[in-house]
């Protein structure tokens, strides 16, 4: 049984993009390797049994897409919020992008257009979310 080759250091343990692996020289079959997985479709890998692959995903795709803000469903998990079952085990990562950005059309995605003041985004282990205010009035609406 092969063993995949070791990620480069500032690849290990977090989420990251093709494009971030390709540039840093990781092969792309490399990519395929059971122990990374594609939890919000193609173009974003977190290593496998990640204890917060939702967080991983979302930072990936953050670093990938300057501007992106982890929003709706997405981020009421992130803010460790109540949400009903269904919520929980879902794999969608939902997205806000400036209104003159284009939305993001990818598998595993749910991405929302719109204007976010500067008190409606925090950050979250790192990464961009709207804040738990803004998280409840958009999973309200």
């Amino acid at each position: 049984m092969r063993h995949p080759a070791p990620l480069p250091p500032e690849l290990r343990g977090i989420g990251f993009s093709r494009r971030e692996a390709l540039a840093l020289g990781v092969a792309e079959h490399r990519l395929r390797d059971a122990d990374l997985t594609s939890p919000v479709g193609r173009g974003v890998r977190v290593p496998a049994g990640c204890p917060a692959p939702l967080l991983e995903a979302a930072r990936a795709l953050t670093r990938r897409y300057p501007g992106t803000v982890i929003s709706h469903r997405s981020a009421a998990l992130l803010h460790r919020m109540r949400v009903p079952d269904p919520w929980q085990r879902s794999s969608e990562l939902w997205l806000t992008r400036a209104d003159d950005s284009r939305a993001l059309r990818r598998p595993g995605v749910v991405c929302r257009r719109g204007r976010l003041g500067p008190h409606e985004v925090v950050r979250v282990h790192g990464v961009a979310v709207t804040s738990p205010v803004r998280t409840f009035l958009d999973v309200c609406a």
